[in-house]
């Protein structure tokens, strides 16, 4: 497929040429502010930026007619979702009528349709500058007549994500995971197994819950995550194989990469429903000195199922008396660095011994990092600037050594 893309920006329109993921062409088309300021509006700009746009790629020997679809970079329109639209009428009158502020980047859905409507293609824009997908808590301000707008370059961020993940070697993992408002742990999300009036059944949930992982699938497709992971703890839930069984089925028509879920500790042998998923997968907070027998009990989990197995999550705080109990993140021991280094240690060991185990990720190394002269008075499970973190770098040179 052939796609021209169009970017308008506050001093210039770029253009490029792909035919599938392969750029074939590019140019900035640069606007001066004196041709710029004979127009009041930003709309009043589009068929000057149409015209320098289609001799723009005349100029490189493309006809309209060569291309399968235009799209063009989403701006300030009503919010939505992330992900790729039609531009419709909707978003025409949007950026006709500018109610949700005037930038030059309304311009790329319009341009497009306008570019597509001449030769009968459809037009496209990818995640513009009013993705929405804030939680509702999220858009609370304290008063009640204003409420918080999310708007930012979903699409550079997005990109960015990637591109940083594929130059440093990472695979991405999508991972749908629900917390309760009110800190209700998730592994105790549980509902009656009978019909009860008037109580909350499980139907309810786990039709709601199979949107939540149907949106986020969509997402990993295409983003190309190399793995989805339908759930994380839920406990509560493991025992209902049949509504996991077809959440799954679900996930599959949506996304084709390989599938797993997030059991909880200690909950492996206890989730009957592997067969369906392609990777077992755990959280693996487990006492410094049961480690290599918990191992062992894996182990055998993943024969019984013949699947590839990973820990989705592990890591141990830094307070005396968290090695014994490193899942207890409200455990209120003092301060003790050591006692990580040393849980690090000891798991990274036991890993090493056992090559059935595909990856760990360990938890957690946070967005937003404490001043690394800070570190050593951190309690809690980030490794940041702690021996813990030189174990791992350790760690990392010896799997990179096997092979």
């Amino acid at each position: 497929m052939k796609i021209l893309v169009i970017n308008p920006g506050a001093t210039s329109t770029k253009i490029a040429v792909f035919d599938e993921e392969q750029q074939l062409y590019k140019l900035g088309l640069d606007h001066s502010a004196e041709e710029l300021n004979q127009f009041d509006r930003v709309i009043d700009q589009a068929d000057y930026r149409k015209a320098a746009i289609l001799d723009a790629i005349t100029a490189a020997g493309y006809k309209l007619a060569d291309f399968d679809a235009v799209c063009g970079r989403g701006g300030l329109y009503r919010p939505i979702p992330s992900g790729t639209y039609a531009v419709n009428d909707k978003v025409m009158h949007d950026v006709e009528t500018a109610p949700y502020g005037e930038h030059p980047s309304n311009l790329g859905a319009y341009l497009a349709k306008k570019l597509g409507d001449m030769v009968g293609i459809p037009a496209f824009f990818v995640d513009p500058v009013c993705v929405d997908e804030m939680t509702e808590v999220a858009h609370y301000t304290g008063f009640a007549e204003f409420r918080r707008l999310c708007q930012f370059h979903a699409l550079n961020h997005k990109s960015i994500g990637r591109k940083a993940a594929r130059e440093l070697g990472k695979k991405v993992i999508l991972k749908a995971m629900v917390n309760c408002r009110d800190g209700y742990w998730r592994a105790y999300i549980n509902f009656f197994d009978s019909y009860v009036p008037c109580e909350p059944q499980w139907g309810d949930w786990f039709r709601s819950y199979t949107d939540f992982n149907l949106y986020l699938a969509k997402i990993a497709q295409e983003t190309g995550c190399e793995l989805f992971c339908v759930g994380c703890e839920m406990v509560g839930t493991d025992r209902r194989a049949e509504e996991w069984r077809a959440l799954v089925q679900a996930v599959r028509k949506v996304y084709a990469g390989p599938v797993t879920y997030n059991c909880d500790k200690y909950q492996e042998h206890n989730v009957s429903w592997w067969d369906c998923l392609d990777v077992i997968s755990s959280s693996g907070y487990y006492p410094i000195e049961n480690i290599a027998a918990e191992f062992d009990r894996i182990d055998q989990v993943r024969k019984r199922f013949g699947k590839p197995f990973l820990f989705m999550e592990c890591g141990c705080p830094c307070r005396q008396g968290s090695e014994h109990i490193p899942n207890d993140w409200t455990h209120g021991g003092a301060l003790d660095i050591d006692v990580q280094t040393r849980w690090y240690k000891a798991f990274t060991d036991e890993v090493l011994r056992r090559d059935w185990i595909d990856g760990v990720g360990w938890w957690d190394w946070s967005a937003r990092l404490y001043p690394i002269e800070k570190a050593m008075e951190n309690d809690g499970y980030a490794l940041y600037g702690k021996p813990a973190e030189q174990v791992l770098l350790d760690f990392n040179k010896k799997i990179q050594a096997r092979g």
